[in-house]
């Protein structure tokens, strides 16, 4: 964690912003690494300031389902949704996207789409606080 708080005798700081920086092993015994997006920084709010996090991320795209046949691309617009309008949120960083399996879709930082090979993935699309999109590529 970059920086540290600590909660003595239930005291909590409100109205401060904080990043942390949360180091895990993704999957089964291989670490990732640094870059990956589930070690990138989270930046957050806590309640009573000026400031706010995001509540969810959207998408215009059909129950979340995307189909698409092999070596086609797609943009997927997508968009952050803040939890309430008179806290503006403090932007930090854009949203982050991840795919499941590489050898099936790849995405772009602007969340363009790739289909690569047959089969089924899920691409994510991660806001600075963490909450994120989940939608399900199938390539045929």
């Amino acid at each position: 964690m970059r920086g540290s708080f600590e909660v003595q005798d239930g005291f909590c700081f409100y109205g401060m912003s904080y990043q942390l920086q949360v180091f895990a092993d993704p999957c089964d015994g291989c670490f990732q690494g640094f870059g990956h997006p589930c070690f990138d920084p989270i930046y957050g709010c806590t309640k009573g300031g000026k400031a706010g996090n995001y509540r969810k991320v959207t998408t215009k795209a059909k129950f979340k389902k995307i189909k698409l046949k092999k070596g086609k691309k797609l943009r997927l617009k997508v968009k952050t949704v803040a939890d309430s309008k008179p806290r503006k949120v403090k932007k930090h960083v854009k949203v982050r996207f991840e795919t499941t399996n590489p050898a099936v879709a790849t995405v772009s930082k602007k969340c363009v789409i790739k289909a690569k090979g047959k089969g089924t993935c899920l691409v994510y699309a991660y806001a600075q606080n963490g909450v994120y999109l989940k939608v399900k590529v199938t390539v045929r």
